[in-house]
C-alpha cells in the first residue's frame, strides 16, 4: 500500500501539471506537488513511524485532490506557448510608473509599527529572561492563556505585514525592470522588520506564508519576462534553493523558541506528519458530523468576538488546536503530533461528502484567481493570489484557507489592499502626454531583453 500510494500521488501530480498547461504556479499542480513532497517525507521516516498507509486514506485524499482539480473546468485557461502569462517587462514598467512609490513613508511607518508591536509582546513576559526564553514565553502565553496585545497593537502587526508584502512586490519590479531609481535598501529594511516581528510573534506560520508568497510571486515575475524554453527548469531549480533557505530559517526560528529537535525531525514532524496523522486518524474515525463547526471554527470564534459586546455569546466553539496523536513505534521512536492535513475538518463536518464539497469550493476560488493572474496584467490579482496560495500549498499539513476566515485575516487583507491602492493607483496610467512619453522611453530600454 505504501508503494501504491506513492505511485498514485506521482500520477495525479503529472496529470495536474499538464492540466495546468505546465504552469508551475497553477493551483491544482501546487496542491498535488505539496502532497507528493509531504508523502516522500513520510516514506523517509518509514522505519521510525512504522508507516503503513491504508486504503481509506488513499480514497479520501484522492477524492479531495480530484475534486479540487475538477473545479478547473469552469475556468479553462489558455496560456500562450511562448510566455506563461500575458505580462511582460513593458507592463511591469507601466505598473511601476503609475505613481511615485512612497518608500520613505512606508519605511518610517513600518519601523514604528513593528517596534511598537515587538515592545508590547516582550513587555508582556518577565523581563529577566533571555531573548530566546522570552520568545518561548510569548508563545506559551498565546497558546495557554489566549493572550492578545489588543486591537491597536494587532493593527500595527498587520500594517507591518502589509508593508513587507508590498515592498517585496515593489522590489521585484525593481529587479525585473531597468532604470528604476527606488532605493533597494529602503525597500529591504521593512521586509527585515517584517521578518523580525514575525520571529518575536513566535508564530512560524507567518514566516511560512511569506516564504511561499516570495517564491510564487518571484515565479510569476520570472515567467512574465523570460522567453527561454527551459523556463520551468530554471524556476524549479531556484525554487528548490529558496525552499532550502526557508527550511533553514524555519529551523533557526525553532531554535530561537528553544526547540531541541534535530533539523530532520523538525521538518519531518511539521511537513510530513500531517499526512501520516490523517492516515492514522481516518482509519477508525466514526465521529458525529459537526456541519461546519470544524471547518469554520475561526469564523465562528470571530463572530463570537463581534457579538460578545452585545451580550450574545456563542457556545460550543471548538479549540483552535487539534488533539495530539501519540504512539511509540517498534523501534522505540516516540511519535507525537497534532496536525492532520486540510481534510480532517472536512470529514468531521460532513464525512466523505466533506472531501468532495470543500475542496471543490476551494478549487473554484483558486482557479478563478489563477485565470485572473494569467489573463490580466500585473497588479492586485498577483498579490491576492500569492498571498492566498499558502492555503493550497499547506494542504498536507493543516487547513489554512477556510480556517483563516477570521478578523485577523480581514485586517491583513484590508491593509494590503489599502496600501496597494495608495501606492499604485493614485494616478491613472496615461494622464498627460509627459507621463506617456516617459513610459514609452522606458519601454525602449527593454527592447531585446529576454532574461536568458
Amino acid at each position: 500500500m505504501n508503494t501504491l500510494t506513492l505511485i498514485v500521488f506521482i500520477s495525479i501530480t503529472i496529470i495536474a501539471y499538464f492540466a495546468g498547461h505546465r504552469n508551475l504556479v497553477a493551483p491544482w499542480f501546487l496542491m498535488c506537488l505539496a502532497f507528493l513532497a509531504a508523502y516522500i517525507i513520510v516514506l523517509l521516516n518509514l522505519k521510525n513511524w512504522d508507516v503503513q498507509m491504508n486504503g481509506k486514506f488513499l480514497l479520501y485524499v484522492c477524492t479531495a485532490l480530484f475534486s479540487f482539480g475538477l473545479s478547473s473546468i469552469f475556468f479553462r485557461v489558455k496560456v500562450p506557448q511562448k510566455a506563461k502569462t500575458v505580462t511582460d517587462v513593458k507592463s511591469i514598467i507601466v505598473e511601476r510608473e503609475r505613481s511615485k512609490y512612497p518608500v520613505n513613508a512606508l519605511l518610517v511607518l513600518s519601523f514604528i509599527c513593528s517596534m511598537g508591536y515587538v515592545y508590547r509582546l516582550l513587555t508582556s513576559v518577565p523581563s529577566d529572561l533571555s531573548f530566546g526564553a522570552k520568545i518561548k514565553a510569548v508563545y506559551n502565553n498565546v497558546v495557554a492563556n489566549d493572550y492578545t496585545p489588543g486591537i491597536i497593537f494587532n493593527q500595527m502587526l498587520e500594517i507591518t505585514f502589509a508593508i513587507g508584502y508590498l515592498n517585496l512586490y515593489r522590489l521585484y519590479i525593481k529587479i525585473f525592470t531597468p532604470g528604476d531609481k527606488v532605493s533597494a535598501i529602503k525597500l529591504v529594511i521593512p521586509i527585515v522588520l517584517f521578518l523580525f516581528t514575525a520571529m518575536v510573534s513566535s508564530d512560524r506560520n507567518i514566516f511560512i506564508r511569506f516564504a511561499f508568497y516570495t517564491i510564487v510571486l518571484w515565479a510569476l515575475f520570472y515567467m512574465s519576462v523570460c522567453r527561454n524554453k527551459k523556463v520551468n527548469l530554471r524556476i524549479a531549480a531556484i525554487a528548490v534553493v529558496m525552499l532550502g533557505l526557508a527550511a533553514g530559517a524555519f529551523f533557526a526560528l525553532g531554535a530561537v523558541k528553544q526547540y531541541n529537535s534535530s533539523f530532520f525531525k523538525q521538518i519531518s514532524n511539521y511537513a510530513g506528519s500531517g499526512v501520516y496523522d490523517f492516515n492514522l486518524w481516518i482509519a477508525d474515525y466514526k465521529g458525529e458530523k459537526l456541519y461546519g463547526q470544524a471547518t469554520f471554527l475561526n469564523m465562528i470564534d470571530s463572530l463570537g468576538t463581534i457579538l460578545k459586546p452585545f451580550g450574545i455569546e456563542l457556545d460550543g466553539v471548538m479549540s483552535r488546536f487539534d488533539e495530539f496523536i501519540s504512539f511509540t513505534s517498534t523501534s522505540g521512536y516516540k511519535y507525537n503530533s497534532n496536525i492532520y492535513t486540510d481534510f480532517k475538518p472536512y470529514v468531521e463536518d460532513f464525512g466523505y461528502f466533506g472531501v468532495i464539497l470543500f475542496p471543490f469550493i476551494k478549487g473554484v476560488i483558486f482557479h478563478w484567481l489563477f485565470k485572473k493572474v494569467t489573463t490580466k496584467k500585473i497588479g492586485g490579482f498577483w498579490l491576492i493570489y500569492c498571498m492566498l496560495i499558502y492555503g493550497v500549498i499547506f494542504s498536507p499539513i493543516l487547513e489554512q484557507f477556510f480556517r483563516r476566515f477570521h478578523l485577523g485575516f480581514i485586517y491583513e487583507f484590508f491593509w494590503l489592499a489599502f496600501l496597494y491602492l495608495v501606492c499604485f493607483k493614485r494616478k491613472s496610467y496615461g494622464r498627460g502626454k509627459k507621463s506617456v512619453n516617459e513610459i514609452m522611453e522606458l519601454r525602449k530600454l527593454t527592447a531585446g531583453r529576454n532574461y536568458e
